[in-house]
């Protein structure tokens, strides 16, 4: 069974940011759910979030030029 958003957020209250900033980098393997509860946990520690979006953006631009290589 998966986790609930509860208990995920317990998880992830408990990495660090560049751990949670790992998966956002590979967002493609996680629950939409899951990405925005990293996102709220990086925004309570105060990490900027158009910096996050770039992140996520950069990493979405990347997966599909490796799918076009293929």
């Amino acid at each position: 069974m998966l986790p609930d958003a509860t208990e995920l957020r317990k998880q992830f209250s408990k990495k660090s940011t560049d751990e949670l900033l790992t998966i956002l980098r590979h967002s493609q393997n996680y629950r939409k759910e899951a990405i925005q509860i990293i996102e709220e946990e990086l925004h309570i520690r105060g990490v900027n979030q158009e910096e996050v979006k770039d992140l996520f953006l950069k990493n979405l631009n990347i997966s599909k030029s490796r799918l076009k290589m293929r």
